[in-house]
């Protein structure tokens, strides 16, 4: 929602003033709701990272039922402790994209040693698990 100012003199900027409108745009809080995770499924991309997916109790958010929240990478999971069994707070950032703000019971991530895509095996680059298959890339 946007409110913007009505009376003439309240739609005057002074100079230096790095305010472009005399409006304000207000955001509702984002809904929140406590669940658990039922498993962690691993996505490759196309650059052959595998991207962690919690995926979790059914819970009503924002008119929309969330069942899977990323976890970004390997590092933010593990360092959170976000794997099955896991208690977690998730909220809808601005009512669509659905994440973890709170973990309230850690649990143990297991990692995969192969990738879901093509079976060979992965390795920890940074942050992040990737196939060592240059052949399982899209369009490889």
């Amino acid at each position: 929602m946007v409110v913007s100012a009505i009376r003439p003199e309240m739609q005057t900027i002074p100079h230096g003033v790095a305010v472009h409108y005399p409006s304000v745009a207000m955001k509702y809080p984002d809904a929140s709701a406590v669940t658990t995770v039922t498993d962690v499924c691993w996505q490759v991309t196309r650059t052959r990272r595998l991207v962690p997916v919690a995926l979790v109790e059914p819970v009503q958010l924002a008119d929309a039922t969330v069942r899977r929240v990323t976890l970004h990478n390997v590092q933010w999971a593990r360092e959170r402790g976000i794997g099955t069994g896991a208690s977690v707070a998730i909220v809808r950032s601005h009512m669509v994209i659905p994440r973890i703000v709170e973990v309230l019971v850690a649990a143990l991530v297991v990692c995969p040693v192969t990738c879901p895509r093509c079976g060979q095996a992965v390795t920890v680059a940074g942050r992040d698990l990737v196939c060592l298959n240059p052949a399982c890339a899209p369009g490889a």
